[in-house]
């Protein structure tokens, strides 16, 4: 339900998945280096979306990145990326001491350093996990 209300604000943008459900859809293999460089500008779009509405994705990893069918018209099917899983999103906020314990949020292989050491959740937190991806993308 929280993840609902999230995709509902983001929605407007053709790089953010709708929700279909709860199945999981995963893709395995090497893409072609040209498909990598169509996907990845797509996917940083999505993530502009993301952020200008002032929310870190903060689980950015391949499962997220899903691959879709498009069509503007009947004659014309292409792939488009979208961004899916947003049920550990966070609103940007304004840096606040807490003595509560940390608790880490996201997969830690794709996790930014400062996520980790300092349970630091900005834009370029996601930005690094997209270059973990783009890199798995690469190599499978």
């Amino acid at each position: 339900m929280k993840e609902n209300d999230k995709l509902i604000e983001l929605q407007g943008c053709p790089y953010i998945i709708g929700h279909y459900g709860d199945d999981d859809n995963v893709e395995d293999g090497r893409l072609p280096e040209a498909e990598v460089r169509y996907f990845t500008p797509l996917i940083l779009k999505g993530l502009k979306h993301i952020h200008q509405h002032e929310y870190v994705h903060c689980d950015i990893k391949p499962d997220d990145s899903l691959l879709v069918s498009s069509s503007s018209d009947s004659s014309l099917i292409k792939i488009v990326p979208k961004i899916a899983d947003f049920g550990l999103a966070e609103r940007l906020k304004k840096e606040v001491k807490t003595d509560k314990p940390v608790y880490l949020k996201g997969t830690p292989s794709y996790m930014a350093p400062e996520s980790i050491c300092r349970n630091e959740y900005k834009p370029h937190s996601d930005i690094w996990a997209l270059w973990i991806v783009v890199l798995e993308m690469l190599t499978g």
